[in-house]
């Protein structure tokens, strides 16, 4: 016999699930799709015939601010030291990996905002650098995405 009681579920044995991690793995995934939104439009901009570069200065301060200020920060201070506690292993294992991916993450933000500051410098062929990040960045965070909602959460 299972009770429940707002975000627990007591069985028999006194043993509680805690529910809670699931509307705080809803708010994850919809952040996720916020994020892959995002990602969409960037991929839209690199098949332009001319490129707005205050387009990719937004795309660049919109995943600053929202998918790894945010978004990242929530899974990096909550969401993985809990699994952590749980026995998931920090180093290697799912949460290892996904560590890992927030900091590729980072490198390709990184170097699309290295290569904006060139281009807005007068190096025009640092566009191609400036696209070829962005369209990194969403081929990870794409796959990121996936393996975090259907693995980890």
């Amino acid at each position: 016999m299972n009770v429940k009681f707002s975000n627990h579920r007591i069985n028999k044995r006194g043993c509680y699930k805690l529910l809670k991690m699931k509307p705080a793995t809803k708010n994850l995934e919809q952040d996720h799709k916020q994020i892959l939104h995002l990602i969409e439009i960037m991929e839209r901009m690199t098949k332009t015939e001319k490129v707005v570069i205050q387009d990719c200065e937004s795309s660049v301060e919109i995943i600053r601010d929202y998918a790894d200020g945010l978004h990242h920060a929530k899974e990096e201070k909550l969401l993985f030291p809990l699994l952590s506690k749980k026995g998931f292993p920090v180093h290697g294992g799912p949460v290892g990996v996904m560590l890992m991916e927030h900091e590729q993450g980072r490198d390709y933000v990184r170097r699309m905002i290295e290569n904006i500051n060139k281009y807005n410098s007068g190096e025009m062929e640092a566009m191609t650098a400036v696209l070829s990040n962005m369209l990194g960045y969403g081929e990870l965070l794409r796959n990121h995405i996936y393996k975090e909602n259907n693995i980890i959460i």
